[in-house]
């Protein structure tokens, strides 16, 4: 295993477990409570998403569960998602593994780009704005929240 394979495997290490949707630019009617599983192993050279989510159709709510599968090829490895199903790119645009993660989607059919912030908590603390401000700040944004 190289050096760059040993680093990306002890990243997924660390980006694994489960995510907390917290934030959802532009919001998506229908989906609430978006929580996000991500293994620490990669199976059949797939990287496979557990989703559960709230479905909310005609005032009901319903509790949903679904899987995506990303092919473990170069882009996945360096957080470049490209769903099968969708006209939308995902990117993990950072991380500091233990409580945030930013992710973006890029869209051939919308101007509005895609923004998500995950949390490891299911509520955001102040200790966690703050954090997460401070990151965006290092990454050259005056603020994200």
């Amino acid at each position: 295993m190289t050096m760059m394979q040993q680093q990306q495997q002890q990243q997924r290490i660390e980006l694994a477990g489960t995510w907390y949707e917290a934030l959802r630019v532009p919001i998506v009617p229908g989906m609430e409570c978006l929580n996000v599983s991500i293994p620490s192993t990669v199976n059949a050279d797939n990287l496979t998403l557990d989703l559960s989510y709230v479905t909310i159709l005609n005032n009901s709510w319903s509790h949903s569960r679904d899987a995506v599968s990303f092919p473990w090829n170069n882009s996945t490895q360096y957080g470049i998602f490209h769903p099968d199903a969708s006209e939308v790119s995902y990117k993990l645009v950072t991380t500091e593994y233990v409580s945030i993660a930013v992710v973006c989607g890029y869209g051939t059919t919308s101007v509005i780009p895609i923004f998500k912030l995950f949390t490891r908590d299911r509520e955001v603390s102040e200790e966690i704005f703050e954090l997460i401000n401070t990151h965006v700040e290092d990454i050259g944004y005056s603020s994200l929240i």
